[in-house]
């Protein structure tokens, strides 16, 4: 019998990047990370495909917030591992909505925190912390973490 993959999910707020350009170098970096650690799994990021600069009024393209956040979390209920990136401290409320949900469920979830930021009450929420400075970092500290759990 064949192990299922893993099932990442990533959280984002896009209004704390420049671009898409950027939200989809994180998100690609984050891919990578998670295929040379677990070759078989699925790196869901469907907010940045979606919504390339998050879920404010002008980029709901003719849907809710409820319906986009709605669909947010059945991606969450098929995670196996919710990763939350933070580049701020200014996180959105659909990522803080996000997290409480996976909190809720009692998912499994890494938070890949920029190294200016300070510590918060993310960090006791969550089991697995990665700083990370650049892009590279980011991607050998998460690819470091998800092999060791």
């Amino acid at each position: 019998m064949a192990l299922t993959p893993n099932i990442y999910y990533v959280s984002l707020t896009g209004r704390n990047f420049v671009d898409a350009d950027e939200i989809q170098s994180h998100i690609d970096v984050m891919t990578d990370a998670v295929r040379t650690a677990h070759p078989d799994s699925v790196l869901d990021s469907s907010l940045s495909r979606a919504h390339p600069q998050g879920l404010g009024e002008a980029n709901l393209g003719g849907q809710s917030f409820a319906d986009c956040m709605r669909r947010e979390f059945d991606a969450i209920d098929r995670a196996d591992t919710v990763i939350f990136l933070a580049n701020s401290a200014l996180l959105g409320e659909g990522q803080l909505l996000e997290f409480g949900y996976t909190v809720a469920l009692r998912k499994q979830m890494i938070l890949a925190k920029s190294t200016e930021l300070e510590d918060s009450w993310f960090d006791a929420m969550v089991e697995h912390t990665v700083r990370y400075e650049s892009l590279s970092d980011l991607r050998q500290n998460l690819q470091s973490c998800l092999i060791e759990i």
